[in-house]
C-alpha cells in the first residue's frame, strides 16, 4: 500500500511539473504586448506559484497573447 502511494504522489508530482515546463515555453516563445508582461509571467509561474501560477496563466495569460496571422 505504501509502494502505491508513493507513485501515486510521484506521478502526480511528475504531471505538475511537465506542465509547469509547458507553460513556461508557451510564454517565452510566445509574443505580447510588452515584454515585461512576459516577464512578469515567467516570475509568478517560476517564483510566487508554480502549479497556481500555471494554472493563472492558463486561464489569463494565455488571453493577454499577440495573436498571430498566418
Amino acid at each position: 500500500m505504501e509502494i502505491f502511494v508513493f507513485l501515486s504522489v510521484l506521478i502526480l508530482a511528475l504531471i505538475v511539473f511537465i506542465f509547469i515546463i509547458y507553460t513556461l515555453i508557451d510564454v517565452v516563445r510566445n509574443e505580447f504586448e510588452t515584454n515585461t508582461i512576459k516577464i512578469i509571467w515567467v516570475l509568478i509561474i517560476i517564483l510566487f506559484a508554480p502549479p497556481l501560477g500555471s494554472i493563472l496563466y492558463f486561464l489569463v495569460g494565455r488571453q493577454q497573447k499577440i495573436k498571430k496571422d498566418f
